[in-house]
């Protein structure tokens, strides 16, 4: 928090590369709520810059009762549902995650761990929108129960439900391949 401070001062005070710095650190999590909603390469990076403007444009009000990725998180979350609305667009249960940058294995010879990752991008995309969102902030981004709540305006029991029955069906569905894609270890 006390970092987001000093950065949010320097932003309000001018500073270009400092905004630069917030839009680093903040891009996957709103790429992984933008790409949650919308399926096209062109418009959810014009989501995404939309909400970085609104950002920049609102940062003097940020009062810091929450955490600044929460905050984020929620703006990015209203931008797409009122995105979704104006277009109207139904929610897309069916995306393509290719978007989304996950990590996760350490070297392209490493075949069996990318055909893992690859599995597991797989059965995300398979999963509700909501199921996915509340995964992708929660695994992916490493954001709490509560700060997901927030965000995606559910109550802290629902994101828990959400994220066990999403945890379950993943596991299902990657066990399922595993042994289709003779994977065993």
């Amino acid at each position: 928090m006390k970092n987001d401070k000093i950065l949010i001062d320097k932003i309000i005070n001018g500073d270009k590369n400092s905004f630069s710095e917030l839009v680093d650190n903040y891009k996957r999590l709103v790429a992984h709520i933008v790409y949650s909603y919308v399926n096209n390469r062109k418009d959810g990076e014009d989501l995404c810059q939309e909400i970085f403007l609104k950002v920049y444009v609102n940062l003097s009000s940020f009062n810091f009762k929450s955490k600044l990725s929460t905050w984020i998180g929620r703006i990015s979350y209203n931008t797409c549902i009122n995105y979704c609305k104006k277009k109207r667009i139904t929610v897309n249960d069916n995306i393509d995650l290719k978007e989304i940058e996950y990590g996760g294995y350490k070297s392209d010879t490493d075949s069996n761990t990318r055909k893992i990752s690859e599995i597991m991008k797989e059965t995300l995309q398979k999963l509700p929108q909501k199921y996915r969102t509340v995964t992708l902030l929660f695994y992916m981004d490493g954001l709490s129960y509560k700060e997901i709540s927030k965000i995606l305006g559910l109550s802290l029991s629902n994101v828990k439900v959400i994220l066990f029955r999403s945890r379950k069906k993943l596991k299902k569905k990657i066990l399922e391949k595993y042994k289709e894609e003779d994977l065993w270890l």
